[in-house]
């Protein structure tokens, strides 16, 4: 009976268990259990570990420096975006009071999708103000603006994507 209880519970549970009593059993295979699952994760840590440390080769290191850098001109297009508004849109330079009130929304809109880092939001609201003319447009149509504008064309599918557009 002992033989075929450690088969199904896979340990071992050493000369010394009372069988007659479940509850030595039962504690007994527990705390087997818990020294194999401990035993698992220290060697999972050590396996972490090592491939930590292995060095990358220079093909993940080009595309890791690649990455960062258009993490970066994202950053500065999100930045560049939300100036040009916050300056068309604080609501301290106006001085009609219902222009004002409309400028505080706007700005709060601004405000909240710089804090999420949503360039489509702030382009959207960049549209809503006709603050985009033809030679924004076109600028972005040079050929050189491809690379620029392929991370924020897939930041702008995932926000679509997570505000259910």
């Amino acid at each position: 009976m002992k033989s075929a209880l450690e088969a199904m519970l896979g340990v071992e549970l050493g000369d010394d268990v009372d069988m007659s009593s479940p509850g030595d059993v039962l504690q007994r295979a527990h705390a087997q259990m818990e020294q194999l699952q401990a035993q698992d994760a220290l060697e999972n840590q050590a396996r972490e570990a090592r491939r930590a440390k292995q060095k990358k080769t220079p093909r993940q290191l080009a595309a890791e420096t690649r990455e960062q850098v258009e993490q970066a001109e994202l950053s500065l297009s999100i930045r560049e975006v939300y100036r040009k508004l916050a300056s068309a849109l604080h609501p301290d330079r106006e001085t009609d009071p219902q222009e004002r009130e409309r400028k505080t929304t706007l700005m709060q809109r601004a405000n909240q999708a710089y804090s999420k880092n949503s360039l489509l939001q702030l382009l959207e609201l960049q549209l809503e103000l006709e603050h985009i003319d033809q030679s924004a447009i076109n600028s972005m149509n040079r050929p050189g603006a491809v690379q620029h504008r392929r991370r924020p064309v897939e930041t702008l599918q995932q926000d679509s994507e997570g505000t259910g557009r």
